[in-house]
């Protein structure tokens, strides 16, 4: 599995954000960069309930290469930001 640790830190951030309650229901995103990769939350997964697998990994500069959802819909953002926002 492509960035599994990176994958089990985005389940961690996005279960502490509902926890804390800064994010609610399906609201908000989490994601990560390693290199040229980035996991993020999949689309339609309450934060809580995230589980690594369900985290798509995507190229920063292309689409997903890997996962068995759809990534979160601010995954466009992110990727944005990862880049320099270009």
């Amino acid at each position: 599995m492509l960035l599994e640790q990176q994958r089990r830190d985005v389940c961690l951030t996005a279960r502490r954000l509902a926890d804390c309650g800064l994010a609610r229901n399906e609201g908000g995103s989490v994601s990560v960069r390693s290199g040229s990769l980035m996991a993020v939350t999949p689309a339609g997964i309450p934060l809580e309930k995230v589980e690594p697998a369900d985290c798509p990994v995507l190229s920063v500069d292309a689409g997903v290469l890997e996962g068995r959802r759809e990534p979160a819909a601010e995954t466009t953002l992110h990727a944005a930001a990862y880049r320099g926002g270009d």
